[in-house]
């Protein structure tokens, strides 16, 4: 029942409700924080190569592999998962088309991949860190 003095529905509060964050454009002047101490820039290290590429001969023409320090880190957890896509991250994209138009024995493959980790200093699958198994 309503009565002249009491509305049928109340009203909403008058009162905006909190940001939970406020973002740069809603912030005053001077209101903006300062910058965050960097600890560590990635930048920097872009042209930090490590070691010189892997170069291979193969049916009278020449090849190379990338360190596979210098390939992005998640298109070697997707090598991880589906071998097959190894040479399409390792190697560059110009020689590749060509390379993989040949035929290539896998003995000779497990050979490439091999003398490419030993290049590297990369653990072959399954070796892990070489620490003992506990």
């Amino acid at each position: 029942m309503t009565t002249p003095d009491m509305p049928a529905t109340p009203p909403p509060p008058s009162f905006p409700a909190p940001a939970i964050e406020p973002t740069a454009e809603a912030l005053k002047p001077t209101e903006i924080r300062a910058p965050r101490k960097v600890l560590f820039n990635l930048d920097e290290l872009e042209n930090d190569r490590s070691s010189e590429p892997f170069v291979f001969e193969y049916q009278g023409k020449t090849f190379e592999l990338l360190d596979p320090k210098d390939c992005d880190w998640q298109d070697l957890l997707v090598v991880q998962e589906d071998p097959r896509l190894t040479l399409h991250v390792l190697m560059p994209e110009e020689q590749r088309v060509e390379f993989l138009a040949l035929k290539l024995p896998m003995r000779k493959f497990e050979a490439l991949l091999t003398r490419w980790q030993q290049h590297f200093n990369q653990p072959a699958p399954g070796e892990g860190d070489g620490s003992a198994p506990s």
